[in-house]
């Protein structure tokens, strides 16, 4: 039986063989045809090559090179800031409207000598890069300019939008601009120099967080910072921050961008670090902050 079908298998796989060897070589005779000589090549890349050298000059061959690569790194970041709009777009925009807080209108408490002034406001609207106050007529508003960073001597002095009742204000807010809400805690302050890490720590931070701190225990829970800081592609002090806050860093020149035309509020928002700042000696050549607190 079994040399039966060793004969019936014979012719099968001679057949096979022939079949495979036929295949073989049909793949190099068209592989042979279709294929570009190397000596074809290496012409055509001299051809180019004499082309580039003749046709422009050394100078503007540097230009040409130096313009490719700037315009690489201007699509690096044009692409970084992008998914930085995105990421936060996507945060905010399934935030519910005012989880905690049980109106729409904006209210402030501020704490501090108006030189160090600290304030704390509720329902802080931003749009096109700026800050807005919604307030109701005859609502009280304390005096809430303060300064965001102690090298800049202009105060921050959020724009105020007043309503004749608080129902018009309520349906120019669900209705009209309907905002993204931006949850939690945000502390918002300045620094020039976060390249450094001595400047972030304790001409940024430092100061920043001594105003959070007179708004007790928001201080001991996560918030977010925004901050007003450059682009820069190395700064380690940024993930400082992010780690420090615990909800993360969000950048002023990315909220200017996402505000085009878009509103947001925020939840709750502290700014006004003064001249607390490490750098900003007093009299008694002591901590600002400290002095403060005292």
């Amino acid at each position: 039986m079994s040399q039966k079908i060793k004969k019936t298998r014979s012719p099968l796989s001679i057949f096979c063989l022939l079949f495979l060897l036929f295949f073989t070589i049909l793949i190099i005779i068209v592989g042979q045809k279709i294929s570009v000589p190397t000596t074809n090549i290496n012409q055509l890349v001299l051809g180019l090559r004499a082309t580039w050298n003749s046709s422009f000059g050394q100078q503007e061959r540097v230009d040409f090179l130096n313009n490719a690569t700037n315009l690489n790194s201007t699509m690096s970041t044009t692409t970084s800031a992008q998914f930085e709009i995105n990421k936060h777009t996507m945060i905010f925009t399934h935030s519910r409207l005012f989880s905690r807080n049980k109106t729409l209108e904006t209210t402030i408490v501020c704490v501090g000598s108006p030189y160090n002034q600290s304030c704390l406001f509720h329902n802080l609207y931003y749009v096109d890069s700026a800050f807005v106050i919604l307030t109701v007529n005859g609502s009280y508003l304390p005096p809430f300019s303060v300064r965001t960073d102690a090298f800049n001597l202009w105060p921050t002095t959020p724009r105020t939008r007043t309503f004749n009742s608080y129902a018009d204000l309520e349906i120019f807010v669900r209705t009209v601009i309907d905002p993204k809400v931006i949850p939690a805690v945000t502390l918002h302050f300045g620094q020039l120099w976060h390249f450094n890490i001595g400047h972030a720590l304790f001409d940024g931070l430092y100061p920043a967080y001594v105003a959070l701190i007179r708004f007790p225990p928001r201080h001991l829970h996560p918030f977010r910072i925004l901050a007003g800081v450059g682009n820069c592609n190395d700064c380690w002090s940024e993930d400082v921050y992010g780690r420090f806050a615990g909800l993360g860093i969000l950048k002023h020149i990315v909220l200017n961008q996402m505000s085009k035309g878009n509103w947001f509020v925020f939840e709750e928002f502290v700014m006004g670090s003064g001249t607390m700042c490490q750098r900003c000696t007093q009299p008694n050549f002591q901590l600002p902050g400290g002095v403060e607190l005292d």
